[in-house]
């Protein structure tokens, strides 16, 4: 019995070992409504918003994000911020990453627009030093 464990445990550290050489890069939605890259925090959404939950939107962030990071190569310039549906969002081009919304922004004691500049410069600082960290030199 130790010896299965031993070997599934074994077996378990290789495949997360081999995570990185899998996708280069890669957000992950944490539970507290945090997306992390490279293990620094880009955003934190902290209000539930158009019938999602904080859980469920942060997810929906990740999977937008991830879809664009492995889609092409991330150019910073396309980040962008701009008005999407009564709020403030951050852009990768045409495509939304995700809503600031007044809710949340009012938990940060900042603005819409304050707080979407704020996770667009954080994308644009975090994801290519990631890059760097994943794909070597």
């Amino acid at each position: 019995m130790k010896q299965v464990m031993t070997i599934s445990i074994i077996a378990v550290l290789l495949a997360l070992l081999a995570l990185p050489a899998l996708s280069a890069i890669n957000a992950i939605a944490h539970p507290t409504g945090a997306m992390i890259i490279g293990n620094q925090v880009v955003l934190r959404i902290r209000s539930a918003a158009d019938g999602m939950t904080i859980q469920q939107r942060v997810d929906q962030v990740t999977t937008r994000l991830n879809k664009l990071l492995g889609s092409r190569a991330f150019d910073p310039a396309l980040i962008t911020v701009r008005r999407y549906g009564g709020e403030y969002a951050v852009m990768h081009g045409d495509s939304l990453v995700a809503t600031a919304d007044s809710k949340t922004a009012a938990f940060n004691k900042t603005s819409s627009e304050k707080l979407a500049n704020q996770w667009a410069a954080n994308l644009k600082r975090v994801i290519p030093l990631a890059k760097v960290r994943t794909e070597g030199p």
